[in-house]
């Protein structure tokens, strides 16, 4: 039985339900992630006869690239083993994702060389606008996660990524003490050729319930309202509070994974149109040129109608029926 049994709805915004099939608990020790997520890697190699991990130099498939190095060099696993590739979003040529040089070069100073597999988003569309449409999906940031889907639907053989299911604000959240789901960034679960790494079982899941996650308070902005202080990056900061539960424990177990920290968004669509201009340079006919642009313009009003949309959320339910609350962790009461 999976840790997580979903019920999708069959129109818009319609009722999304999700079902905890396991008590959870919360996990002090902060290397419990690392061995759990080395467990969970093997079981998985046992299960499927082929594995890939989608790597795009985020912290969340970086550290599963660590524990993959561990395990090679423990010798419980080859290099062949488990499959690396990288997504390389384009547009015509024109790369969308920033800081990918980067995210190579980290495995590769793991002496692993991930496959580059390049997902041209101009000639994908019409294939990722089915798939929003089909599935009911929506939210900020919805088009980059099925553009990521969309990749791996594409790989021949099981993929596995790694949405952090304790999230602040992406697919888990204990808002006002509640575990909630966002839609989207579950979509993964209609999908036979993907697996969710941190959903695989209760212990994995568990490590990211930690202590600190339960306790640590929202930060106060207040002072970077002032005037003499608009230049700093408030946006920054608060996304550094949103995902500091996970990045900590990944750091404490990886201390090299601060190399590739602050990453990009794996699509940054303002590059596209950037470098419209350059790219229809590249056309032998104006007509080509104007197709192009406004297949950008299409897509982008279809792209911003769907991110500003509302987002489809559940409260996640205990076999009793229940909303399961942070009160439902079994040693709860040891903690807090």
């Amino acid at each position: 039985m999976k840790l997580f049994d979903m019920k999708w709805p069959d129109e818009y915004m319609g009722k999304f339900e999700v079902k905890l099939n396991y008590p959870l608990h919360i996990t002090d020790d902060i290397f419990s992630i690392k061995e759990h997520g080395k467990r969970v890697l093997l079981e998985m190699v046992d299960t499927y006869p082929k594995l890939i991990l989608a790597y795009s130099g985020g912290s969340d498939s970086a550290f599963i690239l660590c524990c993959i190095n561990d395990l090679i060099n423990e010798r419980k696993i080859t290099k062949n083993t488990i499959e690396i590739v990288q997504g390389v979003y384009t547009a015509k040529d024109i790369i969308l994702t920033p800081d990918h040089k980067r995210a190579t070069k980290f495995a590769k100073s793991l002496n692993l060389n991930p496959r580059i597999y390049e997902y041209d988003i101009n000639d994908k569309w019409h294939a990722i606008e089915e798939f929003v449409l089909s599935k009911n999906l929506s939210g900020d940031g919805c088009i980059n996660t099925c553009c990521q889907y969309l990749l791996c639907m594409e790989q021949d053989g099981v993929v596995i990524q790694h949405r952090a299911a304790g999230g602040a604000n992406r697919v888990l959240s204990f808002a006002n003490e509640n575990l909630m789901f966002r839609m989207e960034w579950c979509a993964w679960d209609l999908i036979d050729n993907i697996i969710n790494f941190d959903t695989w079982d209760k212990d994995i899941y568990s490590s990211f319930i930690t202590p600190f996650r339960l306790k640590s308070k929202p930060m106060n902005t207040q002072p970077y309202d002032v005037e003499q202080y608009m230049d700093i990056d408030k946006k920054s900061l608060i996304h550094i509070e949103k995902y500091m539960y996970k990045w900590i424990l990944y750091i404490q177990c990886y201390p090299e994974l601060t190399e590739i920290f602050g990453k990009f968004r794996t699509i940054d669509w303002g590059m596209w149109t950037k470098n419209l201009e350059s790219v229809g340079q590249r056309f032998r006919y104006r007509s080509q040129h104007n197709r192009f642009v406004n297949e950008h313009e299409r897509i982008q009003r279809f792209r911003k109608m769907i991110d500003n949309s509302p987002e489809n959320y559940a409260f996640v339910k205990s076999l009793n029926g229940n909303k399961f609350t942070i009160k439902d962790l079994v040693n709860y009461e040891d903690y807090i």
